[in-house]
């Protein structure tokens, strides 16, 4: 794959790190969805509640995985600098991506059962189509402008610049990385109040 990485060990944790929370947040917003079924009947829980919980509670792990990263990058010799503290930013658009993605799945899960087993299947092939263990920059710049719409790829691209290279990005980069972030925020919390109700009776 001709990887060429300083720092590989660090970057490819690093990677790890933020895919899995994201994994592990949109999972769990799923499986909250079907343990909760009938509560959500009822109306003793409001659907939106559900996505962003699980988002938040997967903060934990997150935490206790970042730290050991900091743990490891001193070890390795990288300078816990200010770009550690600023990179703690990237985790609101994380956040944000994995509820906007969460409650999309939760409303196309009252309509199709079967997007849980279709969701872990496609995490499978996510992993691989998001640099974790290799670098954006092995595709060519007419292919990676494409490659990088993938807003996991774009915070993990972010994140190692500013935590193993010591800079941050073009601003106009940064910019494109939030217009992906909210628009799936913005469309999924869209759609959710459209669809509400809808939801409810199908679940």
């Amino acid at each position: 794959m001709n990887i060429n990485l300083e720092n590989y060990q660090l970057s490819f944790l690093l990677g790890i790190i933020i895919w899995n929370y994201f994994s592990e947040s949109t999972m769990n917003s799923l499986n909250s969805i079907i343990g909760n079924a009938d509560l959500i009947k009822k109306n003793r829980i409001k659907i939106f509640i559900i996505p962003l919980s699980s988002c938040l509670s997967s903060l934990f792990g997150f935490i206790i995985s970042f730290a050991v990263f900091l743990i490891l990058g001193s070890f390795f010799g990288i300078n816990l600098e200010i770009y550690f503290l600023i990179g703690f930013i990237y985790l609101i658009p994380l956040i944000l991506t994995s509820v906007g993605t969460s409650l999309i799945l939760t409303i196309v899960y009252s309509y199709f059962k079967d997007i849980t087993h279709m969701w872990t299947f496609f995490l499978l092939i996510g992993f691989w189509l998001t640099p974790i263990v290799y670098s954006e920059m092995i595709f060519s710049e007419a292919v990676r402008k494409y490659y990088m719409l993938n807003p996991i790829a774009r915070i993990i691209s972010h994140s190692r610049n500013a935590f193993l290279y010591g800079y941050f990005d073009l601003f106009s980069q940064h910019l494109v990385t939030i217009i992906i972030t909210l628009s799936i925020f913005f469309i999924s919390i869209i759609v959710y109040k459209k669809t509400s109700k809808e939801i409810v009776e199908k679940i």
